[in-house]
């Protein structure tokens, strides 16, 4: 059981990680074109991403679920500049706002760290349940 735990860990920071790879690459790319429209889709595959291997990892994981939410969080600030700064760039060459203030936006921060909270709370709570229930059927018999 322990080295299924094991292989479930590190699948999930596997998969998670060259997924945020592949968005942070993609998000790259979207962003060296404007209008920005097609950046917040990226933010959104990477908060359920985030959200499914979080919850995974509370429900069947091992001792590095505490760290994944440390993981997802430097990925999600990763992001959050290389928007800001382009965003800002834009603003700046195109409406001549001198201000970064003007343009920060942490929404998708604070989407994708509430993602990976929200997984773990429900990962936990599935746990438990499911721990309960297991208890209770060995109890009966």
């Amino acid at each position: 059981m322990k080295s299924y735990k094991s292989k479930v860990t590190w699948l999930c920071f596997g998969v998670s990680q060259v997924m945020f790879m592949i968005i942070y690459r993609q998000f790259l790319d979207v962003l060296g074109s404007f209008p920005f429209e097609r950046v917040p889709p990226l933010f959104y595959i990477s908060a359920a991403i985030a959200f499914a291997s979080s919850l995974i990892l509370w429900i069947w994981g091992n001792g590095f679920k505490w760290l994944y939410p440390i993981v997802v969080a430097v990925h999600a600030l990763r992001l959050s500049f290389a928007y800001f700064d382009r965003l800002y760039s834009y603003f700046h060459h195109n409406h001549r706002v001198n201000c970064i203030r003007e343009v920060e936006n942490w929404s998708y921060f604070y989407i994708i760290v509430a993602m990976v909270l929200l997984g773990a709370i429900v990962g936990a709570i599935t746990k438990h349940i499911i721990n309960k229930n297991t208890t209770n059927q060995g109890a009966d018999q």
